[in-house]
């Protein structure tokens, strides 16, 4: 199975330099991220356990950084909300390289992809205090208003960044990602031309690139819907229009 990330133009530089933002939770979109319902029994009883607990979600968010990946690569919200209204692009990793399982043993919890679970309720934490693994959980139960984007996440030390761009409020964490896991590029369907010649042009300049499939996404003509078929480099003309496209009469 391919896994998806949807891009804005402006973070074409990972198909250069293989640099890939892992987010802190608080950069994201998401304002119940990690955030457990407690036992009623634990906030009368124990506030020192809850204080422990909170302590231990503290650390782990200060301390990682959160890649975010989707099944769809046709999502016309995702599209819109992610790629710059449809005027970026997707990339198309393959889940099965090296990258995405950097575990030193299986039972870790962090380190490899992981699905996300869709649920009305916040995740219940569990009575007496669960061990310290358990609370990755948290980190991949979301609200099930967001079951439409189909997320993958994976979870770094951003100490282990290869590269840390000074940003306000949240500094910018990238790691180093071969290019070779990198399986295709869909342009999105209200590109420019000149930025679709641009990322063609980069992708046939780059020798770790060559694999790379181009995809074109475009809007069906009868449905509400996000249609994407492969293009043929061969497609472009030297104006930068997409010749397969034939003009109206």
């Amino acid at each position: 199975m391919s896994l998806f990330k949807y891009i804005t133009m402006d973070r074409t530089s990972i198909l250069t330099d293989g640099l890939i933002r892992f987010s802190q939770f608080g950069a994201l979109n998401d304002p119940f991220e990690m955030a457990p319902r407690y036992p009623a029994l634990f906030i009368a009883e124990d506030d020192e356990l809850r204080e422990r607990w909170d302590y231990a979600c503290q650390r782990f968010i200060d301390t990682h950084g959160i890649l975010c990946l989707s099944e769809s690569p046709d999502n016309a919200l995702m599209w819109a909300h992610y790629a710059d209204n449809h005027t970026g692009l997707v990339l198309e990793f393959d889940e099965n390289h090296p990258f995405f399982d950097q575990r030193f043993s299986s039972s870790m919890p962090t380190r490899h992809l992981l699905q996300v679970m869709y649920q009305r309720n916040l995740p219940l934490l569990p009575f007496p205090l669960p061990y310290a693994e358990d609370l990755f959980a948290f980190w991949l139960t979301k609200t099930s208003d967001w079951a439409y984007e189909r997320e993958w996440r994976m979870a770094l030390p951003l100490d282990q960044a290869a590269s840390v761009l000074e940003a306000t409020p949240y500094s910018v964490h990238l790691f180093r990602l071969p290019l070779e896991a990198i399986l295709g590029v869909i342009l999105g369907a209200r590109m420019p031309p000149s930025e679709k010649m641009r990322i063609v042009a980069l992708i046939r300049s780059q020798p770790q690139l060559q694999h790379v499939t181009l995809y074109q996404a475009t809007l069906d003509e009868t449905t509400f819907s996000v249609v994407v078929r492969e293009l043929l480099t061969n497609e472009l003309d030297a104006d930068g229009k997409d010749s397969s496209v034939q003009p109206a009469t």
